[in-house]
């Protein structure tokens, strides 16, 4: 019973506690509400509800559906966030996944793109063999033909020489048979160039020597002079000949064997008009040993009484504080400046010769020789100027200047003054301007100034595209029509890049200048 009592008492506390508890625990969710633990204020919110002293028109319904908003709302923002979380995973890893599938398909780009270079690579090594190869036919076919023309052009000659000797027996049979003067004069007047002249008296041969003589000294030929000799090697004009040969060679270039090969012309590193390279072949030609010089040039125009073209225009092009200008009454005897010449510079490459005068050059070369004196052609001249199969990047190798005596090129000596553009750099040859040919050192061929010095003419017509065009790769002599022609080397003027072996230039033929000069070659075609 007093057990039953005091269970009875403590649940009556508890109820009359209850009872009493609405103002603490609606303030105690209020204050959990405020920070923002919504669970905790609802359960507040709901033992208050059982609180005897609720107050009528309470809002304790309303705030706990706040709180239930509430946690809603935080329940939604949990979600929001798990599934933005998991969309971001789902890009990344879809992100990995289209930057490996793009990484293999560039791999399979590249590969694909490798192969199929090799396959065009192939094609190309495969059109450039089959083109080598018809080339190399073609180049048999017609060295066939024209050894089987030779063949038949040399029977042909030895037929008639030997015509020409039995008719020439015969008649000086007759002549013979005859025994006067009259008659030997009349055998000799047909056939002047006799050797059976040793078969006549003494004094008929002296007579005959001297009718020779006089025939062939007309135009003072060295072919005329060596045909003399030939026929009377000891003629009463023996002498006389031996000294006008002498006197004619002193002014004639001095000529060097160059031996024909193949080799690769042009550059890949060049201008565009210096490509594509490609594999050529020379013949065997002669080329002069240094540039045509003031008195070689003089020798000619003495003899032929000739006008260049700066004569004929009345001006040539000159420098003059670093800027090219025409100045009228300049021609072939002045130098870079337009000053006439002394006579101890006589030894430097003539200037302000044009194309034209140079080749008319080579036609009295050409006649007073009896040999086929030329321009070159551009493939001789890169040949010639590169060491022939060694295709050189310079005429003296392939590295800097320095420390050789390499060529007349713009260097250091330039400060400015005089040319505007930069020249190889730390090297000094000695000379401003042109220097006298021979002046440094030969190349392998034995040839002076290739590189340097003055641009040279060559026989060609100018075509930037020619490279891509050549229809032959044996003696090719470049286009058959044109307005300018070639030229090689550089001069004292230029850039280490215009120096380059390889380097093209072109002027109109008629041009003349402080700058350019030539050379000449002498070949069989």
């Amino acid at each position: 019973m007093r057990t039953f009592l005091s269970i009875l008492l403590i649940f009556f506390s508890l109820k009359t506690a209850t009872a009493q508890c609405y103002q603490p625990l609606y303030e105690a969710g209020k204050s959990a509400f405020a920070q923002k633990d919504y669970s905790d204020a609802i359960d507040k919110w709901q033992l208050a509800k059982g609180c005897s002293d609720v107050p009528s028109g309470n809002d304790i319904a309303s705030k706990i559906s706040d709180a239930k908003r509430e946690i809603a709302a935080i329940r939604d923002a949990k979600n929001r966030e798990d599934q933005a979380r998991v969309d971001a995973k789902r890009r990344d890893e879809q992100a990995k996944l289209d930057a490996k599938r793009r990484e293999e398909q560039a791999v399979e780009e590249r590969r694909r793109k490798a192969e199929e270079a090799k396959i065009l690579a192939d094609q190309r090594k495969t059109e450039q063999v089959e083109r080598q190869r018809l080339r190399e036919e073609e180049e048999r076919r017609i060295e066939e033909e024209t050894r089987q023309r030779l063949l038949a052009e040399e029977a042909a000659r030895q037929r008639r020489l030997e015509q020409v000797r039995l008719a020439e027996e015969n008649d000086f049979k007759e002549a013979k048979r005859v025994n006067t003067d009259d008659a030997y004069i009349k055998f000799f007047e047909k056939y002047p160039f006799s050797n059976r002249i040793d078969a006549i008296n003494k004094g008929f041969i002296d007579a005959h020597d001297d009718r020779i003589w006089k025939s062939l000294t007309v135009d003072n030929l060295l072919i005329d002079y060596e045909k003399y000799l030939k026929l009377f090697p000891k003629g009463i004009h023996a002498d006389e000949a031996q000294k006008k040969i002498a006197d004619i060679k002193i002014t004639m270039p001095e000529m060097m064997d160059v031996l024909g090969s193949k080799f690769i012309m042009g550059s890949s590193e060049g201008r565009e008009d210096e490509k594509p390279i490609d594999q050529i072949s020379v013949s065997d030609f002669e080329m002069s040993k240094t540039e045509i010089t003031v008195a070689q040039f003089a020798a000619y125009i003495e003899e032929t009484k000739d006008t260049t073209d700066a004569e004929r225009t009345g001006f040539s092009c000159v420098i003059q504080k670093g800027i090219s200008r025409n100045r009228e009454k300049v021609n072939w005897t002045c130098d870079v400046f337009g000053i006439p010449r002394t006579p101890d510079q006589f030894n430097h490459p003539v200037l302000h010769v044009s194309w034209n005068d140079a080749n008319k050059y080579c036609a009295w070369l050409r006649k007073k020789t009896g040999r086929y004196f030329r321009l070159p052609y551009e493939a001789e001249w890169e040949y010639a100027a590169g060491n022939g199969k060694r295709h050189t990047k310079y005429s003296w190798g392939d590295f800097s200047p320095l420390d050789k005596k390499a060529g007349n090129l713009l260097d250091a000596a330039n400060d400015g003054t005089l040319l505007s553009v930069e020249g190889f750099e730390g090297f000094k040859d000695g000379f401003l301007n042109t220097a006298p040919v021979a002046s440094f050192e030969a190349n392998d061929l034995g040839l002076h100034d290739m590189t340097g010095n003055v641009w040279e003419w060559c026989a060609d017509y100018y075509d930037n595209s020619f490279y891509n065009t050549r229809p032959v790769y044996k003696n090719p002599k470049g286009n058959p029509f044109g307005s300018l022609r070639v030229m090689r080397g550089g001069a004292w003027t230029t850039s280490p890049y215009q120096a380059r072996v390889t380097s093209r230039n072109s002027l109109m033929p008629e041009a003349s200048n402080y700058f350019t000069g030539f050379r000449v070659v002498v070949t069989k075609y």
